[in-house]
C-alpha cells in the first residue's frame, strides 16, 4: 500500500479529506472521539465493544498523522486494519453510535 493510499485512510477514519491540514486534522480528531468516546454508550455492552475499538483507531489514526515516526511505524498497519474492517461494517446498523439526547 503506498503512502497515499495510506493517509486517505488515516484522513478517513477522523472523517476528513486527504489534503487535510494540520487544523482540519485535529477538528476531524475532537469531532470523532467526541462521537466514539465509550462512555457515551456503556449503557450498551454491544456498543460499548464497538465505540472501544473505533477510539483506538481514531487516536492511532490522529498520532500516526501528526508525527511522521508514528506514521512510518504504524500507518499501514493501521490502514490495513481498516479497510478489512470497512467492508465488514457497510451494510452494519452498528456502524455508528446512537444519537446524542
Amino acid at each position: 500500500m503506498d503512502e497515499g493510499a495510506v493517509r486517505r485512510i488515516l484522513c478517513e477514519i477522523l472523517g476528513v479529506g486527504e489534503n487535510a491540514t494540520e487544523e482540519e486534522i485535529h477538528k476531524g480528531y475532537s469531532e470523532q472521539a467526541k462521537k466514539w468516546h465509550p462512555d457515551r454508550v456503556q449503557h450498551n455492552p454491544e456498543l460499548a465493544a464497538i465505540a472501544e475499538k473505533k477510539i483506538k483507531d481514531i487516536n492511532q489514526a490522529f498520532d500516526c498523522l501528526k508525527s511522521r515516526a508514528e506514521f512510518d511505524k504504524h500507518g499501514a498497519k493501521l490502514a490495513r486494519k481498516t479497510q478489512s474492517g470497512l467492508a465488514s461494517q457497510v451494510n452494519s446498523n452498528k456502524s455508528a453510535p446512537p444519537k446524542s439526547k
